[in-house]
């Protein structure tokens, strides 16, 4: 059994209601900060359609993986069609092996 089996349910409950992600972290790897080459992109990956030019900090879009997977690459897709964004939030990719 991994961690998450040994929290018991009491804590599991309490980790993702707190932080849903940092439930996520005690069996899985996430993609942007495991990466064999630097992550590409913006970090944040929730726009909300807005044309603001300021940063985009929130995070909220995850490739995780197993410890036996080797994660060669991770990039946050940025690009618009025609000027307009597909999604309020940016596609992400790994490369794994």
């Amino acid at each position: 059994p991994g961690a998450v089996a040994n929290l018991g349910a009491e804590k599991i409950a309490e980790l993702a209601k707190k932080n849903p992600i940092a439930l996520l972290y005690t069996e899985l790897t996430d993609a942007y900060c495991s990466s064999k080459t630097p992550p590409v992109g913006p970090r944040g990956t929730y726009h909300g359609f807005s044309p603001s030019p300021r940063p985009i900090r929130s995070r909220i879009d995850y490739v995780m993986a197993t410890d036996d997977v080797k994660i060669l690459s991770h990039e946050t897709y940025a690009d618009t069609s025609e000027g307009e964004y597909v999604s309020d939030h940016y596609p992400v990719i790994a490369e794994i092996e």
